[in-house]
């Protein structure tokens, strides 16, 4: 009988616990991109538009004195991505910053191939894209 009880117990926690799971890897990845986003603002400030870096990696080199240190994976632990879709000289006009979600793989071959009107909710294994400070897309809650 006790035995019952533990297994009908577990039915009930272990589902919520998932859930609770992809809400904080969900959370975790907005807040990262947010801080990023912020950093790159204050780049552009500094510096007349947003780095012109070729992945995360240059990124986080071109952010450290504004933010350190620099989120470069997702909440799921996959690397974020970072591309400068309006070159500007020296600097970029428009970027993209995008997480692939739960199962890391990108939607699409080219991050400028995100546009404005791409904004729909979806779930936990689609695109998470940033664009010049704001989200085009985001996760269901």
């Amino acid at each position: 009988m006790a035995l019952g009880a533990v297994g009908v117990v577990a039915a009930i926690l272990i589902p919520n616990f998932l859930g609770a799971k992809e809400r904080a890897q969900r959370h975790r990845t907005l807040s990262d991109m947010r801080q990023i986003a912020g950093a790159v603002e204050s780049y552009r400030g500094r510096h007349g538009g947003a780095p012109a870096a070729a992945d995360i990696g240059e990124l986080a080199a071109a952010l450290q004195p504004h933010l350190d240190p620099v989120p470069t994976t997702d909440g799921w632990g996959h690397p974020l991505r970072y591309g400068c879709v309006v070159p500007a000289g020296e600097v970029c006009g428009s970027y993209r910053l995008v997480s692939a979600g739960r199962d890391g793989e990108l939607e699409v071959s080219a991050l400028a191939v995100y546009g404005p009107d791409d904004v729909a909710s979806r779930g936990y294994d689609s695109d998470l894209v940033l664009a010049d400070g704001v989200f085009w897309r985001m996760p269901d809650s």
